[in-house]
């Protein structure tokens, strides 16, 4: 679309006689209305055009008033439609830009249909979530930008789509919130917005590229299908599912031309990428906090480790018994033959006794391991709760990781080729460093780096790692100033921080808090000369502090001796069951 300035001079002062006509334009203050006619001008040719058009309509937008423009108190009308959405100062007071007037009343004119249709409760969260999808700055419209490079109408899909199953899931986790919960209801409002993942960058590919209908979202949603694409929760009403998503099947914009090629999404930048549509990390809570801190700590496990192992059992849960049977049968298989010969009816008796009795043995193997599988992760998020009241990190040691603590710890690694660091580590920091936890229930802290010494704590969402690059005060050779140590992230206790920014960005949430640490930890240094700080770095990491205690492992221990005991006297009585029918010829 395009227009020399008289033609659009020639729009804006028709859209202004428009406005002024209106015979709600003196409910506005002078001021502010003046000021919104005076930037029509400086809107792109493209915006007033659609915006002239949208007068025009006997059932423009503009008429609708509080439910469209999102503000109680609204009345509608041209006059308070541009100043809502042409005003060069917001209500608050601050600036607004001309190009970032131009992108929110473009997209209104392109996508308000979409508000129209639905309830307006979750449109702006979704387009906000839809805007972060496709990279847009606040200048950038969905309809230009976005649309020129995915097109128009992908871009509306992708967008009423996320209305239609963001506004059902909010009636699904909101359903608990009732008028007398007071502030508390507040709070619950809050997480039931936090729970609803309605838009990732792979869903949005899904919709761009096989534009999937009302009957066919719905039957993914039934499925459960749709979590693969990192939605939840997806156990919602699917009849109003359904009800939204066909208001709109069939309508898109067709005022702008479709691009030549479809370009894939990308998951915006800093946020963690999913594993086949899923999220990376399983977040969990306490069940029943007690104070403000155990409400907002969060609990991540990496879903891979965790598929990984769920996998797992599902085949030992199968193979063991049948493994303790086979084996078992095989053993004593000339004896049983012999038996069922010269008794059959004990023969048989035998056979079925060995069968259940080492059926039984075969499954309870695979719950003691798997028990003693799980306790890790709860050893891991006690232990992790004694320790600090704040941010913990479990890491996955590689050889690259202790590759680089021996440039930075050499001495570490003079009795251990590990520097005594288990494969599943924990690092933990306080206002002075951080530090690497060794082996053991009652572990030793195996190096300690002052926060003078860490340069940078940056989070690399696509690996699941966090690079922390220490320096060090003697380096071998010039080269080796930095060094940067790299670990896999593979479980977290996340302390006070909100569930949404865990969701959307949990490396950079595991940070946020020793980056604060760090700032908190310069502040409370004690104002001297750098030698002075150099000795209380080097005071702080040559420090051998006593092994640690977890009082609140005791009990977690005692289970895991159990179980190992368990898992050794259990194949014992498995390998005893096959002297039965021997016993019995003798």
């Amino acid at each position: 679309m395009k227009a020399s300035e008289h033609e659009r001079a020639a729009i804006a002062s028709r859209i202004a006689a428009v406005v002024r006509a209106d015979p709600r334009a003196d409910a506005q203050e002078p001021d502010k209305l003046d000021a919104s006619l005076a930037r029509l001008e400086q809107l792109s040719p493209q915006t007033l055009q659609m915006l002239e058009l949208e007068l025009a309509k006997a059932d423009s937008i503009v008429a609708e008033g509080s439910k469209f423009w999102g503000f109680s108190g609204a009345k509608g009308g041209p006059a308070e439609f541009l100043v809502r959405f042409c005003s060069p100062v917001t209500r608050q007071g601050t600036e607004v830009p001309v190009a970032e007037n131009d992108a929110h009343l473009l997209d209104t004119l392109v996508f308000g249909i979409i508000l129209a249709a639905h309830s307006p409760v979750m449109y702006a969260r979704a387009v906000s979530r839809v805007r972060n999808l496709f990279g847009l700055g606040p200048d950038e419209s969905l309809a230009g930008t976005a649309g020129a490079k995915y097109g128009t109408a992908n871009v509306f899909a992708v967008l009423d789509v996320a209305v239609c199953i963001a506004t059902v899931q909010l009636s699904k986790t909101s359903s608990h919130i009732t008028a007398g919960m007071g502030r508390a209801g507040v709070d619950a409002y809050a997480d039931a917005l936090d729970a609803c993942h309605f838009m990732t960058a792979v869903f949005a590919n899904f919709i761009m590229r096989q534009r999937p209908t009302p009957e066919k979202l719905a039957s993914l949603m039934r499925t459960g299908r749709l979590s693969r694409f990192g939605i939840s929760p997806t156990d919602i009403d699917l009849q109003r599912l359904r009800s939204e998503l066909s208001k709109l099947s069939a309508t898109h914009p067709t005022h702008f031309p479709a691009p030549a090629k479809l370009l894939e999404l990308q998951s915006p930048a800093g946020e963690c990428t999913a594993e086949a549509g899923q999220p990376c990390y399983a977040i969990s809570g306490i069940a029943n906090p007690r104070t403000a801190g155990d409400a907002l700590e969060r609990h991540l496990t990496r879903r891979k480790t965790a598929v990984r192992a769920a996998r797992i059992k599902k085949f030992l849960a199968v193979i063991s018994p049948l493994a303790a049977i086979g084996i078992s049968v095989r053993m004593c298989w000339p004896s049983l033959v012999t038996l069922m010969a010269q008794r059959p009816v004990p023969g048989l008796l035998v056979f079925a006794s060995l069968v259940f009795v080492e059926g039984v043995c075969g499954y309870w193997i695979f719950r003691c391991a798997a028990a003693l599988h799980d306790l890790r992760g709860v050893t891991f998020f006690q232990q992790a709760r004694d320790l600090t009241n704040y941010t913990v990190i479990q890491g996955r040691r590689d050889r690259s990781f202790l590759q680089s603590l021996r440039q930075l710890r050499p001495a570490a690694f003079d009795q251990s080729a590990s520097a005594g660091i288990p494969r599943h580590f924990s690092l933990f920091a306080d206002n002075q460093g951080v530090m690497i936890l060794g082996k053991g229930s009652r572990p030793r802290i195996v190096a300690s780096f002052h926060w003078s010494h860490v340069i940078d704590t940056d989070p690399d969402a696509v690996g699941h790692r966090i690079v922390l690059t220490i320096q060090q005060d003697e380096p071998v050779q010039a080269d080796e100033r930095t060094v940067q140590l790299a670990f896999e992230v593979t479980r977290a206790k996340v302390a006070w921080s909100e569930l949404s920014y865990v969701q959307e960005k949990p490396l950079e949430a595991m940070l946020a808090m020793y980056n604060g640490m760090k700032v908190l930890g310069r502040f409370e240094t004690p104002a001297g000369s750098p030698g002075d700080e150099a000795q209380a770095a080097e005071a702080y990491e040559s420090r051998n502090p006593a092994p640690l205690f977890f009082a609140g492992t005791a009990g977690i221990l005692e289970r895991r001796r159990v179980l190992l005991r368990g898992l050794l006297l259990t194949p014992l009585i498995c390998a005893l069951m096959p002297a039965l029918p021997g016993i019995l010829i003798a």
